[in-house]
């Protein structure tokens, strides 16, 4: 599901030196505030998160000096990424996984996709990160036409995919599928929650371009920065090593055309039920609603309780974690 674990030097000097942004390609890319210390990193894992890493996990984040990482931001498009890109490595996300809480199998982009795959008449459809495979099964299940092909950076897990009878590739980098004459020839290629995982995002939507078919759809999800995520800035899941980029519509809307992509649609997820005590307290905050409105719904988590009441799953109109972008390769990059 993630790209192997990289070098401090990887990317550094480059960001550094050049204040280029990957997506909208504009010389606006400038370090902000926000600079963290990869050792107290993973003491907060594992003080909050009750995380136990390994002394392998350890050595490859603190030796010979714990690196501090530094966000970068955009000012025109919002893409921002950390630099030094540290990413988790295999030891770090099984560590972190060794609960088995950590993936949620039902997604609402996978069940976005599902439309959007059928109103394109897709046949051959590649999962770029596809894990243990669940949107290759909901593919199998509701698009019997479909010929779901994955890709998984982890090799147990791909075979977890692989027991259930998928086709699903496995190593350390996606760019092995151009070897297997898969190149242009899918109708879709989804990219689900990794983006902001890997160390070069820009170049995983390049090589999803090079292995679509001319009028190919890209479908991603990521988390969305502009969204209830922006106030979670010092998380430990939006922090390197877990995650290295933050992104919103307006940084798709920006560099994709550049890519040679024309946005289809953009939608946001409705706020889910198991994120509303997280969430709703912080949206309400900052909302326009008067201090006494909201301090009424605040009050013994009136809000909350009603909302259980109801016994809804989604919170249609308050815009959850995600944001949703489908875009058709038009071959015409600027």
């Amino acid at each position: 599901m993630f790209e192997p674990h990289q070098s401090v030097a990887t990317g550094a000097d480059h960001l550094l030196m050049d204040k280029t942004c990957g997506m909208c390609g504009c010389s606006t890319l400038e370090a902000t505030q926000e600079t963290f210390n990869l050792a107290e990193i993973l003491q907060r894992w594992q003080s909050e998160a009750q995380v136990t890493f390994t002394e392998v996990v350890w050595q490859q984040y603190t030796q010979p000096t714990p690196p501090q990482v530094t966000l970068y931001r955009c000012s025109k498009c919002g893409f921002a990424i950390f630099d030094p890109r540290l990413a988790g490595s295999s030891d770090f996300y099984e560590c972190i996984t060794s609960n088995g809480s950590y993936y949620n199998e039902d997604k609402w982009e996978f069940r976005q996709a599902v439309k959007d795959i059928r109103q394109n008449r897709c046949r051959r459809v590649l999962d770029i990160g596809c894990g243990s495979g669940y949107f290759l099964d909901l593919l199998r299940n509701r698009l019997p036409q479909v010929e779901p092909v994955g890709f998984e950076f982890n090799s147990d897990a791909a075979s977890v995919a692989r027991a259930k009878q998928h086709n699903v590739f496995d190593g350390p980098s996606a760019d092995i599928l151009l070897n297997t004459q898969a190149a242009e020839s899918f109708d879709a290629v989804c990219i689900f929650q990794l983006l902001e995982h890997v160390v070069d995002p820009v170049a995983l939507i390049q090589l999803a371009y090079r292995l679509l078919k001319p009028d190919g759809v890209l479908i991603m999800a990521v988390p969305d920065n502009a969204g209830p995520v922006k106030y979670f800035g010092t998380a430990l899941t939006e922090l390197p090593p877990h995650h290295l980029s933050r992104w919103r519509a307006s940084t798709f809307q920006a560099g994709l055309p550049r890519f040679g992509f024309e946005i289809q649609r953009i939608a946001y997820e409705p706020l889910p039920d198991f994120l509303w005590r997280d969430y709703l307290p912080l949206i309400l905050d900052h909302s326009a609603l008067p201090k006494f409105v909201v301090s009424s719904l605040h009050k013994n988590d009136r809000l909350l309780r009603v909302l259980r009441r109801l016994k809804l799953k989604w919170l249609y109109g308050v815009r959850g974690h995600s944001v949703y972008v489908v875009a058709k390769k038009t071959g015409r990059a600027t």
